[in-house]
């Protein structure tokens, strides 16, 4: 099948926004979102109406969405997979069979507990963002609470917890740095010691090998693991994100293995216990699922750049500088709206101002000025000046707080 996904973003380095909180709503944060921030869009389809007198038949599945982001921010989902099995009719045939698919549903594929050994290693996340929640899970890769997940399941974040299912311990988690074009993200958990790493796999995937995804399916807080089978190797797929952009992931790893929301940075443990990937987006042209993973080789290729702090087009490291104001749509350095409580709350800066320099550098233009603000980190002071939309002036210097994680 040729999926149809959606993308978060350029193809390139995602440090956008470190101006804005999420789609700003000024006074205010963004409305809020479900537990999971599985916001699906359209592709809800109906299951066909059937009922035969005297005996009465179930309604036949719904049809599916576009392909999935699992878990994460609500902007990563798309579509639906298909609907679940129609209700039976009445024994006098007389009751419509009809249900309605439902967007972002489960499917009929089969899951099972893990078992101990494939719930250490793994930790439930719950990210908190400008306009909601997130929920997916992620792996531990050290003793002392380096964890790593997908980009997608805390883009967004303002805050992040992390449970380590093995022991039921919470800690607070930060965000270390991350590929958004590969969509992986690596976290500190704070104050962990002790815990014990997933163990990856010397060989790679391979077409046909036996496989069990696990994760925290429909973030029920419980994980759970599916059993299935490598399809295909080296897979592209488009994933469209709520603003239409496009993200391109390739290299990926096709699996027959019912991927629900949540399972979003979850573990692809081979027969041995091992990990040969990590779980990222699921769709469907039936009601059997097609899942997707990332190989384990380029997850752990990213966690070493990021914790060697090599920088680059696509890692970006830490937390950006964050100013707390949203800007106009037309390019332009016109203050749109400004965060209740944020940094430059109070220092004069309002709604219509036109900012012109940052540190004595004049800014033009809304990239300008993004670029000046992400060149600083949190807790930064820096210098701004604008003028007025009567022509006055103004001037302040402000202590720049910690942007979402973008």
């Amino acid at each position: 099948m040729t999926p149809a996904h959606r993308p978060a973003g350029s193809s390139g380095r995602r440090r956008a926004a470190a101006l804005l909180v999420a789609a700003l709503a000024v006074g205010g944060v963004a409305g809020g979102g479900s537990v999971l921030a599985l916001r699906t869009t359209a592709a809800t389809t109906s299951a066909a109406s059937s009922a035969t007198a005297g005996t009465g038949t179930g309604g036949a599945s719904g049809t599916t969405g576009s392909p999935v982001w699992w878990g994460g921010r609500g902007g990563w989902t798309e579509g639906g997979l298909g609907g679940v099995s129609g209700t039976s009719g009445s024994t006098d045939g007389t009751t419509s069979g009809t249900t309605s698919g439902a967007s972002g549903g489960t499917t009929s594929g089969t899951t099972t507990s893990p078992t101990s050994t494939q719930l250490t290693g793994l930790v439930r996340i719950d990210s908190t963002l400008t306009d909601g929640e997130a929920a997916g899970t992620g792996m531990v890769l050290t003793a002392d609470g380096r964890v790593v997940t997908n980009h997608h399941v805390v883009e967004g974040a303002t805050s992040i917890r992390v449970t380590v299912m093995s022991t039921g311990r919470t800690y607070t988690a930060t965000y270390v740095g991350g590929d958004a074009t590969a969509d992986v993200a690596v976290l500190q958990l704070q104050g962990a010691s002790g815990l014990t790493p997933v163990t990856f796999a010397a060989s790679a995937a391979t077409t046909g090998q036996s496989v069990t995804a696990v994760g925290d399916a429909q973030g029920e807080s419980t994980l759970t693991a599916a059993p299935g089978t490598v399809t295909a190797l080296a897979q592209e797929i488009d994933v469209q994100g709520d603003d239409g952009t496009t993200h391109h992931l390739s290299g990926l790893v096709e699996l027959a293995a019912d991927i629900v929301p949540g399972d979003s940075g979850g573990a692809v443990y081979d027969a041995a216990g091992q990990v040969v990937a990590m779980n990222v987006a699921a769709s469907s042209g039936t009601r059997d699922v097609t899942g997707y993973a990332i190989p384990a080789a380029t997850v752990r290729q990213v966690v070493d750049e990021v914790v060697a702090g090599r920088a680059s087009d696509t890692v970006a490291l830490g937390y950006d500088g964050y100013l707390g104001v949203g800007l106009a749509s037309d390019g332009s350095t016109t203050v749109y709206g400004v965060v209740a409580g944020g940094p430059v709350d109070g220092s004069g800066l309002a709604a219509g101002d036109t900012v012109t320099s940052v540190d004595g550098t004049s800014v033009s233009s809304g990239d300008q000025l993004r670029a000046a603000v992400t060149a600083h980190r949190p807790g930064d002071r820096v210098a701004l000046t604008w003028t007025a939309p009567d022509g006055t002036t103004g001037s302040a210097t402000v202590v720049l707080g910690t942007a979402p994680i973008a």
